[in-house]
């Protein structure tokens, strides 16, 4: 069963669907790379891990243990066993700190040539840890955004699929804006025979989602990604059409007086 909105389902930019799609975008987009891409070049999954000690939205309380004696041990009241200085020793305490480790999936397209295998173009899909301020996951996005404009050689393809969070993409939010009159989601690519330019699709949320180019080596020419395709793949393989309550509201922020009686109708018409 498809998704009742023709492009991105703003429903599914909650944390509680998102993951789900991202893992299903990177899957199909990967899938569908293999079949366009020229003999000489092939895409590949890459993860990029992290352990996030400690997630801002909510208090982490964390486990207690105490160090236990060996049991043949004189019974020893532990918090003042004496020392040779006649100083009482505090015995510790274990503390497992909770943790949540997160993996986020990537696209590389490769190719193998005479002087091996290069890294051509990487895609990344924007989760939400990568626009939230402050997050692990955050600093890691940049420094890898930050290592592939430096090294000028790989073309960088990110989208953006969430409408919150803090503004990621390696292109001016505000002159990307004027620019393309406003949207709601957006690809942003920086080619790397093309440095001084950030390429941008924008999307509004009434629009189906872009198919656009991906550069490949000098002289190969470009790949086409077809993004619909691959949402919709995602979305029919997914969990989503017996788990969203489309009665809920939307996910933050909030849309548009515009846009949420359109979605509304939408809805309604689609039976929601």
């Amino acid at each position: 069963m498809p998704s009742p909105f023709p492009g991105m389902d703003p429903f599914l930019e909650s944390p509680v669907f998102f993951g789900t799609l991202h893992d299903g975008l990177i899957y199909n987009l990967q899938a569908q790379l293999q079949r366009e891409l020229p003999a000489a070049y092939y895409a590949s999954t890459t993860d990029r891990l992290w352990v996030e000690v400690e997630d801002h939205r909510r208090i982490i309380q964390p486990d207690v243990n105490v160090l236990r004696r060996d049991q043949d041990e004189p019974d020893v009241d532990v918090r003042s066993r004496p020392v040779t200085t006649g100083v009482a020793v505090a015995e510790p305490v274990v503390v497992a700190i909770v943790h949540d480790e997160h993996r986020e999936p990537y696209v590389d397209i490769l190719s193998r040539g005479s002087e091996g295998e290069i890294i051509v173009a990487t895609i990344e899909i924007l989760s939400p840890t990568n626009k939230r301020r402050e997050s692990p996951g955050r600093e890691l996005y940049l420094a890898k955004q930050k290592e592939v404009l430096d090294d000028g050689g790989i073309h960088l393809v990110e989208i953006d699929l969430l409408r919150g969070g803090e503004h990621t993409t390696a292109v001016s939010k505000a002159v990307a804006l004027r620019k393309s009159g406003g949207f709601d989601y957006h690809i942003c690519t920086r080619r790397a025979d093309r440095w001084t330019d950030a390429l941008v699709y924008p999307i509004r949320l009434r629009d189906h989602l872009s198919r656009f180019p991906i550069p490949l080596l000098p002289g190969d020419g470009e790949v086409i990604v077809d993004l619909q395709a691959a949402f919709d793949r995602s979305y029919d393989d997914g969990p989503f059409a017996k788990r969203v309550d489309y009665r809920e509201p939307v996910p933050e922020p909030p849309l548009s007086t515009e846009d949420a009686a359109w979605a509304a109708d939408l809805l309604a018409t689609a039976g929601k």
